[in-house]
């Protein structure tokens, strides 16, 4: 499974994520932020918050996942 969700202007799936850099340097100066690389090899910018919100989907998905294998584990059907 990989849902696609909102994360600040971006609606993207949340797996499609490869690699997140927090900017330093001269680039940092003129954008603060992280650089995000995508499996297609684009490059996207998320703001701190944008950052905060991935993290926080990123984390229900986990669980969502922890919890589907538990019941499936168990025996139930979906």
């Amino acid at each position: 499974m990989n849902p696609t969700k909102q994360i600040g202007r971006y609606m993207l799936p949340l797996l499609n994520v490869v690699a997140i850099n927090h900017r330093t340097g001269w680039r940092a100066w003129f954008r603060s932020g992280y650089d995000v690389l995508l499996i297609n090899g684009h490059k996207i910018h998320f703001t701190e918050a944008e950052k905060q919100q991935y993290d926080t989907a990123l984390k229900e998905h986990e669980l969502v996942m922890q919890v589907w294998g538990m019941c499936k584990s168990a025996g139930l059907r979906a």
